[in-house]
């Protein structure tokens, strides 16, 4: 008794539970003891704890004195056909073949939401909604009758539940992405009121649950911003990450409360107190974020991921990789570890983690021959069930390794014409792009999503960049290859793209050289050659000699793969297109220069590659393939 006010929770529970009841024998009087804590304090305690005392008392003493009334359980289901209703679809779904017609069949057997007490109905919604894990899965239960059903007679009954009982709906409206706007904010309203009193978990579910369904609520945040400051220490690992993903996911710039998260999770991982789907779910919050606290935690958690390398499994690995490419961090050595592990389960991959891993890998730069064969073969049969997201990702990596499977793009073209409805201008421009990249007969893809690309032009008030330079490629590759009889893009949105051409690729030249640049400088100054640095002809020449129209191409680390001397796929666009322009294209790669050991050879070296240019006949190009609209002189 004397010393009850050292002990935290814990250590409370532990001697009654444990001393008081095995080693000591208590009296009456001693086990009363605990009880004067009041029920003040018993109130604000979990229920385990609660029960402790309470059992060690009546045990005892036959009675609980000067307690709090017991916590009542959560009630029970009204008749045991429902409890077995209920695990029938439990059931169900853990077969491994459970079909759509088992699913709906244990849909329907679910119990109805009459006659069942408020408590009962969002436990039934939660047992059903924790046995979800795939989307289609997701699909079919929230637009079932019965899930909705039992959805809306919770409506106005939302404050009879317990706090935890709160906490299991909102985690369950989230998890099957129902859609009824009047429970949740009546969820959201109860929550909120007394959300500085919610236990750390409840205030974490509630985060995580309001970015799930895309709820902004500016006023959620600035709650959750003042409780994270006062109160950040009683948040787990658990509860921290999902909240990061919470302000990732809702877009909520407040740079000091990330990082506050971030340093925190920083100290809970160098304890070992992250675990390692904690670790994926901070990393992919992490990676589409902007803020410099971002990157160097993944900086930091790459040796944390390197060490727990075999503990993830492939999907977790996708999410990682794709995370830390996000954000620009690349670890070769990583890469090399991880891709053994993933190609040896890749034909259990879905879409998304497949299309996750390839555009991780693309990003990176990081070409694996191995793990691009097993995901083409794995991509084939499953086109059908990819979305338009997961196709302009696949077209994307396939474009950066520069790798024109032919029997892929037959199956690949057929799929993005089916979806195209549902592409935005960022994914149609990047599939477009893609297949310009590789050169590709895909006319009648182009003329398929062309009146798309233009509907999204029109309506969009502000283009990026990015779109503008990359759909020009694609125009002047088509003008240049003449594949088209005619150019179904309007001419304004050529001239738009033309315009941003011009004023940003002059100005994206690197104003200071490279050693690489350095180097072959000097040995054309050695060789009396006449050239002009960052000659310009649509296209930024590092070294040209106009007269001759030779294009001297000096390439560093960036144009290649990361792991492999295969130039990108961009890099071979350019270098076709100045062909189509003209030039002949002298190219001089960084290993190549480096493999010298003294400027005498490296002059002799750029001196043969010289030699073989001019020997070489310059292109024809008909009158019809000259590039003219607009031409600016160099």
């Amino acid at each position: 008794r004397r010393v009850m006010g050292m002990f935290d929770l814990h250590g409370v529970r532990s001697m009654i539970a444990s001393s008081l009841l095995r080693v000591l024998r208590p009296s009456a009087r001693q086990i009363n003891g605990a009880s004067r804590l009041g029920p003040p304090f018993f109130r604000h305690q979990r229920p385990n704890f609660v029960a402790s005392a309470a059992f060690a008392q009546l045990r005892f003493t036959g009675s609980v004195a000067n307690a709090p009334p017991p916590l009542q359980p959560p009630a029970k289901i009204s008749d045991h056909k429902s409890v077995s209703r209920t695990n029938a679809f439990k059931q169900a779904l853990r077969q491994p073949t459970a079909d759509r017609e088992k699913i709906l069949r244990a849909l329907d057997a679910l119990p109805s939401a009459q006659n069942m007490p408020v408590e009962a109905v969002a436990r039934t919604v939660y047992e059903v909604s924790a046995q979800i894990y795939n989307h289609e899965t997701k699909r079919l239960a929230r637009q079932h009758p019965k899930i909705k059903a039992l959805f809306a007679s919770l409506v106005g009954n939302v404050s009879q539940l317990s706090e935890m009982q709160q906490t299991s709906l909102i985690w369950s409206f989230a998890n099957l992405q129902h859609d009824d706007r009047e429970l949740f904010e009546e969820i959201v309203e109860t929550i909120k009121a007394k959300f500085h009193e919610c236990q750390p978990r409840t205030v974490a579910q509630f985060i995580w649950a309001c970015a799930t369904v895309g709820y902004r609520d500016q006023e959620v945040f600035m709650m959750l911003r003042e409780r994270l400051f006062v109160d950040l220490n009683n948040f787990n690992s658990k509860d921290l990450a999902n909240i990061i993903w919470a302000f990732a996911k809702s877009d909520f710039s407040d740079e000091e409360v990330f990082d506050l998260l971030i340093r925190e999770m920083t100290s809970v991982a160098e304890a070992g107190q992250l675990n390692g789907q904690q670790l994926v779910n901070v990393m992919c919050a992490v990676g589409p974020t902007s803020f410099a606290s971002g990157k160097k935690f993944a900086e930091d958690m790459v040796p944390y991921i390197w060490r727990s390398l075999s503990q993830h499994s492939p999907l977790s690995l996708s999410n990682l990789l794709w995370a830390l490419s996000r954000r620009s961090v690349y670890n070769e050595a990583l890469f090399s570890e991880a891709a053994p592990l993933i190609i040896n389960q890749l034909d259990k991959f879905p879409p998304q983690p497949l299309a996750m891993t390839l555009w991780a890998y693309a990003a990176a730069q990081h070409y694996d021959v191995q793990l691009l064969l097993k995901a083409s073969q794995r991509l084939v049969p499953m086109l059908v069930r990819c979305d338009q997201q997961q196709l302009s990702m696949f077209c994307h990596a396939y474009a950066t390794f520069f790798i024109p499977d032919r029997t892929l793009w037959n199956a690949m073209i057929p799929s993005i014409i089916l979806h195209k409805a549902e592409f935005d201008l960022r994914g149609l421009v990047s599939v477009l792009w893609s297949l310009t990249v590789l050169d590709m007969d895909a006319r009648l893809l182009f003329f398929s999503l062309t009146p798309l690309l233009v509907e999204f032009w029109k309506s969009s008030n502000c283009v990026a960049e990015k779109d503008k330079l990359q759909l020009f490629q694609v125009y002047l590759a088509l003008k240049l290859s003449n594949k088209l009889d005619h150019m179904p893009l309007p001419d304004s949105i050529i001239a738009d793209c033309e315009e941003t051409w011009y004023r940003v690729i002059p100005n994206s030249a690197t104003h200071s050289s490279s050693r690489f640049e350095q180097t072959v400088r000097k040995c054309l100054d050695d060789l009396h050659e006449r050239y002009q640095s960052e000659y310009m002809d649509v296209y930024t020449i590092d070294f040209a000699l106009p007269e001759e129209k030779i294009a001297i191409e000096v390439h560093g680390h960036l144009h290649y793969m990361s792991n492999a001397h295969k130039l990108n796929g961009s890099t071979r666009l350019k270098h076709r297109l100045l062909k189509s322009l003209g030039w002949k294209v002298v190219d001089i790669a960084y290993f190549e220069l480096e493999s010298f050991d003294s400027v005498a050879s490296q002059q002799a070296y750029i001196a043969k590659l010289l030699q073989t240019a001019r020997t070489t006949p310059l292109p024809e190009i008909p009158e019809e393939r000259a590039y003219t609209l607009g031409r600016r002189s160099p």
